[in-house]
């Protein structure tokens, strides 16, 4: 069997579904689960998912095993994710290590975007984003006045977090994204 068809069978077995176009909601295993899942392909494998979660809840970087790395590449970047998840409404990557949000313009349909404890500290690539309601950057670097100009470009933003950041103690988010 080649590596594409190895793959969906390990989607169909991570999600307990044999048609992998009823997949709504997808959890990225940890790295020991993922033998023939790429980043890239996701979007090929599960074409309606709507929500993927990469949490890492342990602290360690998605696709490091303590002390070691395991030769697979650990989420960097949405540039990873190539331009296949054109469903994807709601994206959760918790402790992941990223440190840059570039390539997020390709996911189009975007709605919220939680990226709570990792190492972003600009979020310029969110400009004039068409589709974000809800950004959650608890926890990160972002210290710098022009990201919230740049946040205030997002016309349908209702909700955003950025407590525990560097800017959060220097000012009011509220005053400048509004005023």
């Amino acid at each position: 069997m080649n590596e594409d068809g190895c793959a969906s069978l390990a989607y169909q077995e991570l999600t307990g579904c044999t048609d992998l176009r009823a997949v709504h909601t997808f959890t990225l295993p940890p790295e020991e689960e993922r033998q023939f899942l790429e980043f890239d392909t996701i979007g090929i494998h599960l074409p309606n998912l709507k929500r993927l979660i990469i949490s890492n809840e342990n602290g360690r970087n998605v696709g490091e095993k303590q002390g070691m790395n395991s030769g697979r590449k650990p989420f960097k970047s949405f540039r990873d994710f190539g331009c296949s998840l054109n469903a994807l409404q709601i994206i959760v990557i918790r402790r992941s290590g990223i440190s840059e949000i570039d390539g997020i313009q390709c996911l189009n349909n975007l709605k919220e975007i939680h990226m709570a404890f990792n190492l972003i500290s600009d979020v310029l690539p969110l400009s004039f984003h068409r589709t974000l309601e809800v950004c959650d950057f608890q926890a990160n670097r972002i210290e710098d006045f022009a990201n919230i100009e740049v946040l205030a470009t997002i016309a349908h933003l209702r909700a955003l977090n950025l407590k525990a950041n560097p800017i959060a103690k220097v000012c009011s988010t509220r005053e400048h994204l509004f005023t």
